[in-house]
């Protein structure tokens, strides 16, 4: 299940979770606004993810370590990028399908708000992971660099190009197939 934060329950449980993620790898905390989802797994808070409007004159941060407004992609769609930020699962639940939902929540929400493109800083085991587990196209934009304590990667994913040829992933269509069955389930109700 993906549950947009709302409440400050919510809010609550997307900070706890991502931040324990971010003290393990030893990243410096970042609090930022944007859509925060909650990645639910067996009823239980599982993971989060953030997005957030890419605006040049705001991201300095970032643009320590990769100027992605550089990029011609990048300036030729400025309002249609978006940032993916607090990527975060609780330990216990790494090696589980949730990764699957997390991926499908950036693409759901590229193609609900019609974003091109995303991008990310992002540990460079994890994004070993995305480009061998998923097979879609994610671009390292830059070098591996230090970024609020620790390695990072910049990325860009085209989720124009995934959007349009997304039924022939497996996984993304039985996330689909899975999420609509249980919103089928509670609408019953």
């Amino acid at each position: 299940m993906i549950k947009k934060v709302e409440t400050q329950q919510d809010l609550h449980i997307f900070n706890s979770i991502w931040m324990k993620a971010w003290e393990e790898k030893g990243f410096e905390y970042e609090f930022t606004a944007g859509d925060s989802y909650l990645i639910y797994q067996d009823e239980a808070a599982a993971g989060t993810v953030q997005f957030a409007a890419y605006e040049p004159e705001s991201a300095e941060d970032m643009h320590r370590v990769f100027q992605f407004c550089g990029l011609k992609k990048i300036k030729d769609n400025l309002e249609r990028i978006f940032i993916i930020d607090k990527f975060a699962v609780k330990k216990e639940y790494r090696s589980s399908q949730i990764l699957d939902l997390m991926m499908y929540c950036v693409f759901d929400y590229a193609e609900r708000n019609r974003k091109s493109y995303s991008i990310a800083l992002i540990d460079p085991l994890f994004y070993r992971l995305l480009r061998f587990q998923y097979h879609f196209n994610i671009e390292q934009a830059g070098k591996r660099a230090i970024y609020k304590g620790a390695d990072v990667i910049p990325i860009i994913i085209d989720t124009h190009y995934f959007l349009s040829c997304k039924e022939q992933y497996a996984w993304y269509n039985h996330i689909a197939s899975s999420l609509q069955s249980q919103q089928q389930t509670v609408a019953s109700y």
